[in-house]
């Protein structure tokens, strides 16, 4: 059981949060203008270069526009979209109609967009009372991180990813990662969902080490766990020679870590309540300390 629960550190899903819809902006290309001619968007938005009348074969005259150097406009090609990344100034022009002034303009504002090219940086970690906070600092424009562990000298390298509104930092709890381990780790970070784009991992290096708890010395076949079957909730009740504290743990029939905290323990009689009322119906297992083992039946 030990060697399943260290394996269920950090084990989510990674499914990084979409970052915000951007903005599509039409710009019609009528006879002789265009419509507007001068247009303030967003890095990230889409500029929709709409063909309505005419023929308007299109060409950048200034700014960085990467793909963007010439395009048709006309009724067999009608439309053409780009979207702009970078802040700056982009002046367009009709090679047709140049000479009657039609020109444009796109004015990007705003923050450049991720990049993928570098992985994060300042990678470190802050030993707390009961838990380990780590720390990066992100690419800028970035909409999610992943960090990897892993137990060194050897062990998993199980995952986690990091969304919302701070995306720079994460806690591993001391009982997540096991009493007397060390581990190390790395991060990668995305700029955008569809497509997946991931930056490099930074390299393994930081490590930090979880503190060796005191853990109680528990009675022989002390663990009861009543009532059983039970719907709402479960008393996990057990004997401890002396004060400390202990690991509870339950696992499915699956072997799957169903959840894990650490247990205040006093000498004598200790009985905790486990609320299962969010538990599909089922079998589960709770692990008491390093061996002590009781199963229980969930039923509506």
């Amino acid at each position: 059981m030990k060697k399943l629960y260290q394996t269920t550190l950090f084990l989510l899903s990674f499914s990084l949060m979409p970052a915000a819809f951007a903005t599509v902006h039409v710009v019609n290309a009528l006879n002789f203008f265009y419509s507007p001619d001068v247009i303030t968007v967003n890095t990230g938005d889409t500029v929709r270069f709409q063909w309505v009348a005419g023929s308007h074969p299109t060409s950048s005259t200034s700014g960085d526009w990467s793909s963007f150097v010439f395009f048709p406009l006309n009724a067999s090609q009608p439309q053409f979209d780009l979207v702009f990344n970078n802040p700056g100034t982009y002046n367009y022009q009709c090679d047709f109609h140049v000479s009657l002034g039609m020109i444009g303009t796109v004015v990007v504002v705003g923050s450049p967009t991720c990049s993928t090219a570098a992985a994060p940086t300042g990678q470190s970690n802050t030993v707390l009372s009961n838990r380990v906070r780590l720390n990066w600092t992100p690419q800028a424009g970035a909409v999610g991180c992943q960090v990897q562990g892993k137990q060194v000298p050897t062990g998993p390298q199980p995952s986690i990813n990091v969304l919302g509104a701070t995306i720079n930092t994460t806690d591993v709890p001391f009982a997540a990662a096991g009493a007397g381990t060390t581990w190390t780790w790395r991060v990668c970070c995305a700029c955008s969902t569809s497509p997946l784009l991931l930056s490099p991992f930074t390299a393994f290096g930081d490590t930090f080490s979880i503190p060796v708890a005191r853990e109680a010395s528990m009675l022989p076949v002390a663990l009861q766990l009543y009532p059983n079957p039970a719907s709402e909730q479960i008393n996990v009740s057990f004997q401890s020679i002396e004060a400390g504290e202990t690991q509870l743990s339950v696992y499915n029939l699956s072997g799957n870590l169903m959840e894990s905290r650490v247990l205040p323990v006093s000498p004598g009689q200790n009985v905790q309540t486990l609320a299962v009322a969010d538990y599909p119906t089922g079998i589960y297992f709770l692990q008491i300390g390093a061996d002590q083992v009781r199963s229980f039946e969930v039923v509506r």
